[in-house]
């Protein structure tokens, strides 16, 4: 089967996202992508179109709201028509989440979790026999129709584990312990013999482990605690002394504090307020519209001490009616002025347990902006690093353009950094700019 645009644009959008649920959901983004592509035939289904549910799970004590559909069951080796009741969702990525989350707590006896074997594994197959083993679905070939996906598809791409653990041991689930093992085989210098990257903690990747932390002259210990994995993910390959570190950084270096850089700045301000009074920004400790429409002001501060011109791009509250309109808005004030660089900002949304900051981009100049933003905003947040996204502000605006995620919103430690407005507005700044600023 040759795949059409739509198929395509649909697989990336929905790896993407299940990408950005495994680092904190820890299941596979393959397996949560191919099973969005095989119940929901690409987007194209029924339950995808008018209810945002891509996985077709049913009521089941669901206290939100619902759709009722009928549906393919297959009984006795045959498939028949039933009226079920379904989940529905606001947006993919809710249904995304409300799966994941599905496979974390389902308890079907009431006791032992369902899905348990499928949390944490790193190895796709395994992943889907255990979906298929706990009756995840009717169908007797699932796991085979799901690893079939997989392997056509390429959707293993997305599993990629960008948020460091905070601590690995022989205790950990294996997407954690994989990714050590692959750090490891990185950042380990002496004759062992490189891991096989199964996620299972056994002798060779303890023996690996010891012999690293020496290495970079650590503590020697059974578990890798936050700053070793810091170590590993930084790539540090000897000791470091209280002057130096092997530790090297692509981003463009910042040029004299306060050296008057004199650009064209459009600073878009992510989300708006519509016409019926909703709010169109994920909300959480903090409501993202809100918060960035207060940080604003501070980024543009810090910018015109070093010679910038900086134009706030607000679209008008209740105005509008659809968030399409917001967009059109924003590109009719940027696009044919000259700017030298756009920036939006908004903040992430995931399930309060998330935190970090990452910037998007599409182009080469505008991966430069977001690396120089994410590394200011990553000496005070996480860093879940640079990444490039077919967004919309940032393949439709005719100059090199960064969105910038400062943190997450329904994160209370995130938000404990992040109002203090005037450090984190300086941090902003200093990224676009490319200096430090007094």
């Amino acid at each position: 089967m040759t795949l059409t645009e739509k198929q395509k644009i649909f697989i990336k959008m929905i790896g993407e996202s299940a990408k950005k649920d495994m680092q904190t959901s820890h299941i596979l983004a393959s397996i949560t992508t191919a099973q969005a592509i095989l119940e929901s035939g690409y987007g194209t289904s029924e339950l995808a179109k008018k209810a945002n549910a891509l996985f077709g799970i049913k009521k089941n004590g669901w206290t939100g709201k619902t759709y009722t559909v009928k549906s393919k069951e297959e009984e006795n080796g045959k498939l028949v028509w039933r009226t079920s009741i379904f989940r529905k969702y606001n947006s993919y990525a809710e249904s995304i989440a409300d799966h994941s989350s599905y496979l974390k707590t389902r308890k079907a006896d009431g006791k032992n979790l369902t899905y348990k074997k499928v949390v944490g594994e790193c190895n796709y197959k395994k992943a889907a026999q255990a979906l298929q083993n706990a009756g995840y679905s009717s169908y007797s070939n699932y796991a085979n129709m799901l690893c079939n996906l997989i392997e056509k598809y390429k959707l293993t791409q997305y599993d990629v584990l960008t948020v460091i653990p905070t601590a690995v041991s022989n205790k950990s689930d294996r997407i954690d312990v994989q990714w050590l093992q692959k750090r490891l085989n990185v950042c380990y210098k002496g004759k062992l013999s490189k891991l096989s990257t199964d996620g299972i903690w056994g002798t060779k990747t303890a023996e690996m482990f010891k012999a690293y932390l020496k290495q970079v002259g650590l503590p020697v210990k059974n578990t890798a605690n936050k700053q070793a994995c810091n170590y590993l993910k930084k790539g540090i390959v000897k000791k470091v002394s209280s002057t130096s570190t092997t530790v090297s950084v692509n981003t463009t270096k910042p040029v004299t504090s306060n050296q008057k850089v004199n650009k064209k700045i459009a600073l878009s301000i992510g989300h708006s307020i519509l016409k019926n009074g909703e709010c169109t920004s994920a909300s959480g400790v903090v409501n993202e519209y809100k918060y960035n429409k207060k940080l604003a002001p501070y980024i543009k501060k810090y910018l015109e001490k070093v010679g910038c011109t900086v134009d706030i791009i607000n679209v008008p509250e209740k105005k509008y009616t659809s968030k399409s309109s917001e967009k059109t808005y924003k590109l009719e004030k940027i696009n044919g002025h000259k700017y030298d660089m756009a920036i939006e900002l908004h903040l992430n949304c995931a399930n309060g347990k998330a935190h970090g900051c990452e910037v998007y981009y599409v182009s080469s100049k505008g991966k430069e902006i977001a690396q120089r933003i994410d590394k200011k905003l990553g000496t005070v947040f996480t860093d879940r690093g640079v990444k490039t996204a077919q967004l919309y502000f940032l393949t439709k605006t005719d100059c090199p353009s960064a969105l910038v995620e400062s943190f997450f919103c329904d994160s209370k430690s995130d938000y404990k950094i992040g109002k203090n407005y005037d450090k984190i507005g300086k941090l902003i700044a200093e990224g676009i700019a490319g200096v430090n600023i007094n």
